[in-house]
């Protein structure tokens, strides 16, 4: 029941498609700002999840945290996964705070 209360009326592949535009508008923004994307570029072979190569990744964590931006990192990036509740906004306050730490 709880699913059918999240999808409302938008249906589950609605939710997909506005996932896939978030996906994309985050690494647009990304590669605007010039960071280091580390995502497929072909939108059909990737995921939900945007990888960003930073330095000092628990600082950039931080401070997206502080921005109200949950992410996470592996390694040399930074993971962040937008999903179809989020907004274009949500995407750009997370490129703001990362391009800040760089």
């Amino acid at each position: 029941m709880a699913s059918a209360f999240v999808h409302g009326d938008w249906g589950i592949l609605a939710d997909g498609e506005r996932t896939a535009e978030l996906v994309s508008d985050l690494i647009d923004r990304a590669r605007d700002a010039a960071l280091d994307v580390k995502t497929v570029d072909d939108s059909h072979a990737r995921a939900g999840i945007v990888m960003i190569r930073c330095r000092d990744l628990p600082a950039v964590i931080k401070t997206l945290a502080a921005r109200g931006v949950l992410a996470d990192y592996r390694h040399d990036r930074v993971r962040i996964s937008p999903y179809f509740y989020n907004t274009p906004e949500d995407n750009a306050r997370a490129i703001d705070a990362i391009s800040g730490q760089l």
